[in-house]
């Protein structure tokens, strides 16, 4: 069995043995993988330098009975930044840790790779500000769970499919993460009020372009501090609902972020 090498991101990094340690890596072409660096908690290892978490690397892995091994591993970017900074790093943290709690082992998801390796150049050539992270971290919500299958419904009721407006006329639309998304006036009243965030029509239209928009186009996007805060209590009470757990870096998140 020969080696091969994987361009990736690593996502998380977990001690193993007395020396070793598993990082988990998100590569463009075979999706989220683990492999272990042998001796990489030596002072003298070679793959110390490149095998930080965030960092973009090109790796030589071999392969191995059960898990494989890193043997190289060249820096292309580092995201040092993301590491030295308190707000981008409990940022950071949050896209990773989302990241492998949706992403299936060894199932390609390019997509993936390009919006957080987009975000993270995003994060790294920003001016560090709440602001920016609210911005990213919205971006990074509705395109995970557009591509891992989660996604809310935001152009139709959630429960009987009746088309939901936004334009200028309309008024606030209720987001129910139990259903699934927007729901209808009709259904509202038949749902769990204690449930519901109302959402702006302005709110709505940003979370639909956000959901399809890549880093770039996200960038653009003038996001009102009223949107962000909306749309960060509708997608937070949607990933709790349907992820298996609370994600470990969120209180860090909120510490950071004075929620």
């Amino acid at each position: 069995m020969g080696n091969y090498k994987v361009e990736g991101i690593v996502l998380r990094a977990r001690d193993f043995g007395e020396a070793d340690r598993v990082l988990t890596i998100l590569d463009r072409r075979l999706g989220k993988l683990e492999a272990v660096a042998k001796g990489i908690r030596r002072p003298r290892s070679s793959l110390r330098g490149a095998c930080q978490p965030f960092s973009q690397c090109v790796f030589l892995l071999w392969r191995g009975r059960t898990l494989d091994g890193i043997s190289q591993a060249e820096v292309v970017r580092s995201h040092a930044r993301l590491r030295d900074d308190l707000l981008l790093l409990a940022v950071a943290s949050y896209i990773v840790e989302l990241a492998d709690e949706a992403l299936r082992e060894r199932d390609p998801s390019p997509e993936a790779y390009e919006l957080i390796l987009g975000l993270f150049d995003w994060l790294e050539t920003a001016e560090p500000s709440l602001e920016t992270a609210h911005h990213v971290l919205r971006t990074f919500e509705l395109g995970l769970l557009e591509l891992s299958g989660f996604s809310p419904s935001l152009e139709a009721c959630a429960t009987c499919g009746r088309p939901e407006e936004a334009g200028p006329q309309a008024g606030r639309l209720a987001f129910s993460a139990s259903a699934g998304g927007l729901i209808c006036a009709s259904c509202r009243q038949a749902a769990d009020s204690s449930g519901l965030i109302l959402l702006a029509p302005g709110t709505v239209k940003a979370m639909r372009f956000l959901s399809r928009a890549s880093p770039q186009q996200a960038r653009a996007l003038r996001l009102t501090p009223q949107a962000a805060k909306e749309m960060g209590a509708a997608l937070r009470s949607h990933i709790l609902y349907h992820f298996d757990r609370r994600p470990k870096s969120l209180d860090f998140l909120d510490t950071v972020l004075g929620r």
